[in-house]
């Protein structure tokens, strides 16, 4: 009985000990970049024709030509690449960290491209449709649309209610 007592003391010790501080193969910040790149790429290729966009379907070609560019501009091979995205995996807390950092980034970029294209934020499209609506308005009143149209007597046109 008392050598039970001492392994189960000897395995508390440690099972106790600290965690590693073990370094990510590609440090959170670069990462960071990476994948924010990734994502875009991947919503690019999905809104690159609205066919596509309809079936959600993602444009292959293209995320293949992009992922190859995003990482030949960040100097990382695909190796290394997949290597890191595991160790993130692995380690759930830097992960959370890492997609926090990547909303962050889009939260950013997006302003910043609302800023350019104000069209694109909520109020903008309001404004543009109310722009729109006033814009033919004043169209149907300018040109005095006619409403009985007559049709050309030389022409063979009968309406749907008419017969031969």
């Amino acid at each position: 009985m008392p050598y039970l007592f001492f392994i189960c003391s000897i395995l508390l010790l440690f099972s106790c000990t600290a965690p590693s501080k073990e370094q990510p193969p590609i440090p959170l910040e670069k990462m960071t970049r990476v994948m924010t790149d990734i994502y875009t790429a991947e919503v690019q290729a999905a809104f690159s024709d609205s066919s596509r966009m309809l079936m959600k379907e993602k444009d292959e070609a293209l995320l293949q030509q992009s992922y190859a560019s995003i990482l030949a501009h960040h100097q990382l091979s695909f190796e290394d690449f997949k290597a890191a995205y595991e160790w993130y995996i692995v380690h759930p807390q830097l992960m959370d960290t890492l997609y926090k950092n990547m909303l962050a980034t889009n939260d950013s970029l997006q302003k910043a491209y609302d800023k350019i294209i104000p069209e694109h934020t909520a109020e903008g499209l309001e404004q543009s449709i109310q722009k729109g609506i006033q814009e033919g308005k004043s169209s149907l009143k300018e040109n005095k649309v006619q409403k009985d149209i007559q049709p050309n007597p030389e022409q063979n046109i009968l309406r749907p209610d008419q017969k031969d």
